[in-house]
């Protein structure tokens, strides 16, 4: 299930949604890097995507389990140049929860303000 924490009082908005689902595997770039992670959410695959080289989020999720719950926040993606997506894409900015239990605090780099809640 997706929320938006949204802040629109500054000229710097950011939306930032916090979805929860069950995790499924991590997403391997053609070099075999880590470039991302697919949940499910509700039956629905969706797709959080990392920085390039953002060795932090990969290890973010090391060592979990299909079917562990997670919260993930991240802001929605534009549509790809290789074309319409199979499923919803976000930008990763942080993992909330795992099983539960809190997380990082990573926030947005770009964000001057935005509301966080898990």
């Amino acid at each position: 299930m997706a929320h938006s924490h949204d802040n629109h009082d500054t000229h710097d908005t950011l939306d930032v949604w916090s979805v929860e689902g069950r995790f499924q595997h991590l997403v391997y770039s053609p070099r075999g890097g880590v470039e991302g992670v697919l949940i499910d959410t509700d039956g629905v695959p969706t797709q959080f995507v990392f920085e390039r080289h953002d060795e932090g989020a990969a290890s973010a999720l090391a060592g979990l389990q299909v079917g562990q719950a997670l919260v993930i926040e991240g802001t929605e993606e534009g549509p790809s140049p290789k074309g319409k997506a199979a499923h919803t894409v976000y930008r990763f900015e942080r993992l909330a929860s795992v099983d539960g239990e809190r997380r990082g605090t990573r926030a947005p780099a770009n964000a001057s303000t935005a509301r966080w809640c898990a």
